[in-house]
Formats: structure tokens, C-alpha cells, sequence
């Protein structure tokens, strides 16, 4: 038997493959529903799809990590430095970091602060 988070996971692929519109996939997966009686496992299948597109927009929100508070035309510039200008942010503040910023976004760290330029020299003068 099919599981619902199966089921899920091949509509988002189809809705993936067709980026014009959402409407042909939904219509064909239910079409499929109908033909393999599966309607009454929608709900099922909704509820993987919801926890799917939270994953995703968790995957693709920028999180930053600033030294101090920062202006919102800063926070824009560090947006477009990292490639995530239309994403949703989430900022916190780490006096750590002395200076600068520490970003992830879709997997990727950014480093642009002084306490990770210290660190680097120490490293640089402890091998030398």
C-alpha cells in the first residue's frame, strides 16, 4: 500500500518539474487519486505536503548573525551579499562576533567578522 508521505513527496516532484503552474499536477494527482481509491487519503497527503513546504522554507530563509544592531538597508546589502534578497530573515545578535557578520542561507555559511578573522590569524601564528 502506498504510504501518504509517498504520495506527498511525488506530487511536490511533479509540481517541481512543472514550474508554470500547479494546476495540471493537482488536477493529474487527483485524477490518480480517483482511479486507485485514494481520495479518502487527501488528508493524509495534505498534511505531508504542509510539513514538506515548512521544511523548505526553513531551508530557505537566510538566518544572520550580527556583531550589533544593524540598520535595515545593512541587513538588505548582507541579504544581497549572500544571494537571499526575497527571503525571509531571521536576525539575532552575538557580541561575540565583535564585529561583522556570520550568515547561513540554502546551506552555506558566510563569515565576514572579526572574531573569525582572530581566529584565522591565530591559527596562521601558532603553524608559522
Amino acid at each position: 500500500m502506498l504510504k501518504t508521505e509517498d504520495i506527498a513527496k511525488a506530487l511536490i516532484s511533479l509540481l517541481e518539474d512543472d514550474k508554470k503552474s500547479a494546476e495540471e499536477p493537482a488536477d493529474k494527482f487527483w485524477e490518480f487519486a480517483q482511479r486507485y481509491n485514494l481520495e479518502g487519503r487527501a488528508s493524509g497527503v495534505l498534511f505531508h505536503l504542509e510539513a514538506e513546504l515548512e521544511r523548505q522554507k526553513e531551508k530557505n530563509k537566510a538566518y544572520i548573525t550580527l556583531a550589533q544592531p544593524t540598520s535595515d538597508e545593512q541587513v538588505e546589502k548582507i541579504k544581497e551579499i549572500i544571494g537571499a534578497s526575497n527571503t525571509d530573515t531571521e536576525l539575532v545578535q552575538d557580541k561575540n562576533l565583535i564585529a561583522g557578520f556570520r550568515a547561513r542561507y540554502k546551506d552555506k555559511m558566510y563569515e565576514a567578522n572579526v572574531k573569525n578573522n582572530i581566529e584565522k590569524l591565530k591559527q596562521v601564528l601558532s603553524s608559522a
